[in-house]
Order: structure tokens, then sequence, then C-alpha cells
């Protein structure tokens, strides 16, 4: 039963309109919508498992504190700025 909960979970994850992460610990993604894959410009079949820090290689330094802070229990939101895998610099909002 667990198992077909968390398959209909990361369907659901999948579907979502806005660009949407869920990362365990080591901030290896566990879940997330096929538009986050599509905002990093990365492979759907080699997301799950990565570290972010690997698949976000220019992400802006702020933003990756506020992961680790987020880790302290401290709850993070702001802006940050990226470069994608075609060198265009992108910017998000984070929470």
């Amino acid at each position: 039963m667990k198992e077909t909960k968390s398959v209909a979970y990361s369907y659901l994850i999948k579907q979502l309109p806005s660009a949407t992460v869920y990362l365990n610990t080591n901030f290896e993604v566990v879940h997330a919508s096929d538009n986050w894959i599509k905002t990093f410009d990365l492979c759907k079949t080699n997301v799950f498992g990565k570290r972010l820090h690997k698949l976000v290689k220019h992400a802006n330094k702020k933003w990756l504190q506020s992961l680790d802070n987020c880790l302290l229990g401290q709850r993070q939101e702001g802006l940050a700025s990226f470069i994608d895998n075609q060198g265009n610099e992108k910017w998000l909002e984070y929470t």
C-alpha cells in the first residue's frame, strides 16, 4: 500500500504547474515536477538521486546557502539566478 501512495504522490508532483523539487538531506532529488526539469534544462532520466549542486552547476551561492539553512530549520525564501546549459542567465523565486 505504501508503494502505491508513493507512486501516486510522484505522479501528482510530476504534473505540478510550478517548478517544484523535493530534496533529501543530502540535497539529492527525490521528486521533481516536469516543469522543474524543463526549467533547469535537465534530462528526466538523469535527475532522480542526483545532488542538486551537480545538476545546477552555476547556481547563485546565496541560493545554495539558503538550502543549507533549511536543514537547520530556518525558513528561506528569495530570488536567485543561475546559468542554464545554454549559457543563459535565469532567475527563480524559491521558498
